[in-house]
């Protein structure tokens, strides 16, 4: 009896999850605060180089580096990462990848602006692809253009939900103290992902001239 009652409490922690994880909510920028009306007037950000030991950004919230912009430069005010293109080399790739999260996911928006801030090319946020755990979106560089990459929400998706279909699986030794063995449980998840103002959000230069100078000069 006692055997029995030590396998079934530790198959409840780990089918029920006892161990307590603080889930994610993606943080909301805040637009309640005097905004820009120009560009030039934003903190620009530099997008992460990739590496051969690290080849794509950390994802980091949006809420925390975005900006709000408001008239003449937008219609409507709205929270922005500006991100500075012109010390890339170009041809160049980028990629700007928004994890999905069941606390929020970024519906962002990318806007490619030339070097008087007009703009060369908008991409909504139907435009990205999902790709396993995030939404991702390349963006080609060349011909010098365009100088600046603007990162917002998609007014038209924020507020909407898509769904996630996935499987989570564990195994975990059990020791009794008279014997150990191993617990395998596995269920299929769904969960309704919200499109929201915030999340996270990772930049990366996957390719440009610099990089692959770079890779090639340190080849033996």
């Amino acid at each position: 009896m006692r055997f029995a009652k030590l396998i079934v409490g530790a198959a409840c922690a780990v089918l029920c999850g006892c161990a307590t994880m603080r889930p994610y909510h993606a943080k909301l920028p805040d637009l309640s605060g005097t905004c820009a009306s120009g560009w030039a007037q934003l903190r620009l950000i530099t997008p992460f180089m990739a590496t051969a030991r690290q080849p794509e950004a950390l994802p980091q919230e949006f809420a925390e580096h975005a900006q709000c912009l408001g008239a003449p430069a937008l219609p409507t005010r709205s929270t922005v990462e500006l991100y500075d293109l012109r010390t890339l080399g170009q041809p160049a790739q980028l990629e700007v990848s928004l994890p999905i999260a069941a606390g929020g996911t970024l519906a962002g928006a990318v806007e490619l602006l030339g070097s008087d801030f007009h703009v060369l090319q908008r991409r909504g946020f139907d435009a990205f692809t999902r790709r396993g755990d995030a939404y991702t979106l390349a963006v080609f560089l060349r011909d010098g253009d365009p100088h600046y990459l603007a990162l917002m929400p998609d007014q038209a998706f924020v507020g909407k939900q898509v769904a996630s279909i996935g499987s989570q699986g564990s195994v975990v030794p059990i020791s009794t103290g008279y014997v150990t063995f191993m617990l395998a449980a596995g269920h299929e998840t769904k969960a309704s992902i919200p499109l929201m103002a915030g999340g996270q959000v990772a930049v990366t230069v996957v390719v440009s001239s610099h990089n692959v100078g770079t890779a090639a000069a340190s080849a033996p």
